[in-house]
């Protein structure tokens, strides 16, 4: 994917706030329940990555309900804890969830409300795959870390398993609730920059982040048909259509389900972690 114009970027923020304004919480609610093979959620694999004898400062970009920072604050009290998020919604839930830690309402592709050099640890849970322009992102996150800082960030690598359960499912549902073939693209694609090794390291070494891990692993849990719609009714293809489409998705979800799976299956997301250094 080519990166977003002006006009589509400002669509796609549009499309981001109005699904987190009526899902508020879901994408903690669905990740908190998948686990990687080291037992670890996916924010548990963010939080390992500071180092507290160092990182006395840290940013948690698209914080949204304030799930991971409050991991931080109960391994590390004394650590002082900021989050940005574009949702007025998520940032309520995350001022109540860590009362000690900064919030602000800001995108993260626009610059930055925070001086030069102001983190020793910067992290990311699921964003860069949905900002619109990473280079923006990449250049803002340089600028508030400080030198020798540490960048790590996670995103979904669902284009490497198109026929896995996630994406198939998705793909009877979004064909149900349009009542026609779903396009190659049904999701919000992401920057294909992202998805190449090569590519990502020279993008962050322009911006100054020297890439020291870049990483895919899998999360997990066990799924039954009752457990299938809820985890794809708050995806992003899906939370924006009206209901009467949302429950054709559901219905073809439920049938899907039945035709491919007996009554539990193991369902997995896979996922990409970078960590990188503030050069």
């Amino acid at each position: 994917m080519k990166p977003r114009n002006v006009a589509q970027s400002e669509q796609h923020k549009l499309r981001l706030q109005a699904h987190h304004e009526r899902f508020t919480g879901s994408t903690a609610r669905l990740f908190t329940t998948f686990f990687s093979d080291e037992g670890l959620t996916s924010y548990a694999t963010l939080v390992a990555t500071v180092d507290a004898a160092t990182a006395k400062c840290v940013l948690d970009i698209g914080c949204g309900d304030g799930t991971l920072l409050a991991e931080l604050a109960r391994r590390t009290p004394a650590m002082h804890l900021y989050g940005l998020d574009a949702s007025s919604a998520e940032l309520e839930l995350a001022r109540k969830r860590v009362p000690g830690a900064s919030f602000v309402q800001a995108d993260c592709t626009d610059r930055l409300p925070y001086p030069d050099e102001s983190f020793d640890a910067v992290l990311s849970h699921l964003v860069m795959m949905l900002v619109g322009d990473i280079e923006a992102t990449i250049s803002e996150i340089h600028r508030v870390t400080r030198p020798g800082g540490t960048v790590s960030f996670l995103y979904d690598d669902l284009p490497s398993d198109p026929n896995g359960i996630y994406v198939d499912l998705m793909r009877y549902g979004v064909q149900a609730a349009l009542q026609k073939a779903a396009p190659e693209e049904f999701r919000e694609a992401s920057d294909h920059r992202l998805y190449d090794h090569a590519t990502l390291q020279a993008l962050c070494a322009r911006y100054g982040l020297a890439i020291s891990e870049h990483r895919h692993f899998t999360v997990s849990r066990e799924l039954t048909e009752i457990d299938a719609w809820p985890m794809m009714a708050t995806s992003y293809p899906l939370s924006g259509l009206d209901e009467d489409a949302r429950g054709r998705a559901r219905e073809a979800i439920a049938r899907r389900f039945r035709e491919r799976f007996d009554e539990r299956v193991v369902a997995s997301l896979p996922l990409q972690f970078v960590k990188a250094h503030r050069l």
